[in-house]
């Protein structure tokens, strides 16, 4: 295990020289990062025999049936305020899998009567267990939402309090892949679960579901595979790794395969 300071930048007179060297010796080289990260270790040159798996950045959903939700018991439904706080508050809402737009699939009526309840029931469970806000991540989770207020694309932003801020946007709006500080929740509607599939990108990663029939989110997830989304997850599991991850089979991708022939040639 090697841990070192970056070692490019050009401004204190670093010029990669570990990384080239790491990069040139390994067989298999993960790249783990934003974007940016990933692109600039990109440009260390492997060995010919060598290749790249890359994690770059992700951004994750989630989507509720809100008569799943209504059909749901009182028991069941604090569960999954609870399970949304399991998804979002422990790294602060920045963890690839969490989730920070929350798709409603169902009518004006329901979606607005789930969703209020929801909201509640988190502010519930986060009055029981409060999360430490510095000062500066509620100074950008404001200058966050009301910036997508002056954008066009909130229809409505609720400050109540200090840690969750619900934010609508307009229906078939899409997600939206940005930070904009923990406890931000983006809500839209849409009619159907189909509809979400124009609106899912490659770089969505984990989709956190409630209250599918299971049929219909197989039938969902086989017709998402050409356009995005990784894993689906029931609401609080969105943080559990597993072996298969981004869509690699992570096992075989991190093992070479000897293949052995033993079989006897000719008459």
């Amino acid at each position: 295990m090697i841990s070192y300071d970056r070692d490019r930048d050009r401004d204190r007179d670093r010029d990669g020289t570990v990384t080239a060297a790491l990069s040139e010796a390994c067989d298999l080289r993960l790249l783990w990062g934003g974007d940016d990260a990933v692109t600039e270790l990109r440009g260390f040159p492997l060995r010919p025999a060598a290749r790249d798996l890359t994690f770059p950045r992700r951004s994750s959903l989630a989507v509720i049936s809100a008569a799943g939700w209504l059909a749901a018991s009182p028991t069941a439904r604090r569960a999954v305020a609870d399970g949304l706080y399991a998804d979002a508050y422990p790294f602060d809402q920045a963890g690839c899998g969490s989730p920070s737009t929350i798709f409603w699939i169902g009518g004006p009526d329901e979606v607005g009567a789930a969703r209020e309840e929801l909201i509640a029931l988190l502010r519930s469970v986060l009055q029981a267990r409060p999360p430490v806000v510095p000062p500066e991540m509620a100074v950008q989770r404001r200058v966050a939402a009301y910036g997508l207020a002056i954008e066009g694309i909130a229809t409505q932003v609720t400050f109540e309090g200090n840690a969750a801020v619900p934010i609508d946007l307009w229906s078939d709006a899409e997600p939206l892949r940005r930070w904009l500080g923990a406890g931000s929740f983006v809500h839209t509607r849409l009619n159907r679960l189909a509809d979400l599939l124009p609106l899912v990108r490659r770089s969505d990663q984990t989709l956190t579901d409630l209250g599918f029939d299971p049929v219909e989110l197989l039938d969902f997830a086989r017709r998402c595979g050409r356009h995005g989304v990784d894993r689906t997850v029931p609401v609080g599991r969105s943080r559990d790794f597993g072996a298969t991850w981004d869509g690699y089979d992570l096992l075989r991708e991190f093992t070479r395969v000897l293949s052995v022939d033993q079989g006897v040639s000719g008459a």
